[in-house]
């Protein structure tokens, strides 16, 4: 195998991304070389370890309806360069069926990636469902992150075909295996008394990750008197300031904001629950994230059943008072476990879900 080429908008720094990263730090081989094409021409966040990395990095234009022609060209001048031994793995969906066409056209091996269960909102939404369809269309193989997505993305007779796999999102067991130094160090970085109960929520500020949400519960929190409650949000995005502004209004001082963060896994074992209360998700790689580090959780009845890989986690209506309720009967942080062989055994070690994609690779070459 010569050349891998991930598409993917590296420059917001979500989920996808961290997968992507996750999985380019393990892997090496001078027989492979990953390109990362970045959609728009704004500074990739991760652009300086991938240069460190060896991973090259271009950049396309957006795409607009003003841009179906330009779009569709700078795809085929790119590929053009690539021929024998190459894969276009594409981890975007808005775009994906006129990327994976081009490729086809050009006679590239194409993998489509669902990770997620939505479309988003106004304009996009409109574009990305006419858009949709025509992934599998032109993808030799269709992958996602749980069963739900490869349903919602590429429908449910396609998901009982050999050409569609799931693989999990993986989780660097190094990094997340519960460690009381850890703990003891991070709450006292936080500033965390001893009697404080620390929550935590991990996910970019969008509608469906339901921040609203956990505001609402703060605040009933609030009303019943536990002062000593501290809820820590750690993500960016387009729905920050509005929810900023909820906790203004609700004179909530105890939720803090601490923005995109390198230290999660560490952030995660300083906490004594975790939340997770979106409204839809592809999978929830966070929350599996959570369970590593032995955290007690938390989460609404969308998540998908496959996120859910040990006895820690509590499905919940979308009732604030209920959550509550739970959390004050939750086991405390201080009390976890190691869960390390819970993460393996669901298939989520990084070992593991790297076997799973160079099986991938190497099948669509043996065809």
């Amino acid at each position: 195998m010569r050349t891998l080429i991930h598409v993917v908008g590296v420059m917001n720094m979500g989920g996808i991304e961290s997968l992507l990263m996750t999985l380019f730090r393990a892997s090496s081989s001078p027989d492979v070389r990953i390109l990362v094409v970045q959609h728009g021409q704004r500074k990739a966040y991760y652009a300086a370890e991938l240069k460190r990395l060896g991973i090259d990095l271009v950049c396309c234009p957006i795409f607009s309806p003003k841009t179906v022609w330009t779009y569709g060209h700078w795809w085929r001048s790119y590929l053009k360069q690539f021929q024998d031994q190459t894969i276009l793995h594409c981890h975007v969906r808005s775009t994906a069926s006129i990327i994976l066409r081009e490729a086809r056209r050009k006679g590239i091996h194409t993998i489509a990636h669902s990770h997620g269960m939505s479309h988003g909102q106004g304009l996009k939404r409109l574009v990305r469902q006419f858009l949709a369809p025509g992934i599998s269309r032109y993808a030799d193989v269709c992958l996602a992150c749980s069963k739900e997505a490869g349903i919602w993305l590429f429908g449910e007779e396609l998901v009982e075909k050999a050409c569609f796999h799931v693989i999990h999102n993986p989780i660097n067991l190094e990094s997340f295996t519960f460690s009381p130094d850890t703990r003891e160090t991070y709450r006292a970085l936080l500033q965390l008394e001893k009697e404080t109960l620390c929550l935590m929520h991990v996910g970019r500020f969008s509608f469906e990750k339901n921040h609203a949400f956990l505001i609402e519960m703060m605040d009933r929190a609030r009303q019943r008197g536990l002062d000593h409650w501290v809820l820590y949000l750690i993500g960016a995005g387009s729905l920050l300031e509005e929810i900023k502004k909820m906790c203004r209004l609700r004179h909530l001082e105890n939720v803090v904001f601490l923005g995109l963060r390198d230290d999660v896994p560490e952030l995660l074992q300083a906490c004594d629950v975790f939340l997770f209360p979106s409204t839809f998700e592809g999978l929830g790689t966070a929350l599996v994230e959570a369970q590593a580090t032995g955290a007690p959780c938390l989460i609404s009845p969308a998540i998908s059943p496959g996120a859910v890989i040990t006895d820690l986690v509590y499905r919940l209506e979308m009732d604030p008072d209920a959550w509550v309720e739970t959390i004050l009967q939750a086991p405390r942080g201080d009390t976890r476990t190691e869960r390390s062989e819970d993460v393996i055994r669901a298939g989520y070690d990084l070992e593991s879900v790297l076997d799973a994609y160079r099986s991938i690779y190497e099948g669509l070459f043996a065809s």
